[in-house]
């Protein structure tokens, strides 16, 4: 994933989709970065799936609150948001009127 920064408290991500998964392919999308509380009211915590290679080892690990995969997240990550995995937040996306 490339983060580049932009303004002051935004960030651009961008996914790159595999040839096994080419739907996975998404523009430039602003993710604004909020406090922990803020964080704590968001309907969602989209996270990767136990087997997408990550470089931490203390990763905490869950289940995708749609599909039931077991997902992992970082340990300061907010408590509260339903934790659901990429293929579901895109899934979502793809269902939800612009």
């Amino acid at each position: 994933m490339k983060i580049t920064p932009h303004d002051d408290d935004w960030f651009y991500a961008n996914a790159f989709a595999s040839p096994q998964r080419p739907e996975i392919i998404m523009t430039p999308t602003p993710i604004k970065v909020v406090s922990q509380e803020e964080g704590e009211q968001a309907d969602y915590l989209i996270c990767c799936r136990v087997g997408v290679p990550s470089a931490f080892k203390d990763n905490e690990i869950g289940t995708c609150g749609h599909c039931g995969h077991e997902v992992f997240f970082r340990p300061h990550t907010p408590r509260k948001p339903m934790r659901i995995c990429m293929e579901c937040a895109v899934a979502h996306i793809k269902r939800t009127p612009s």
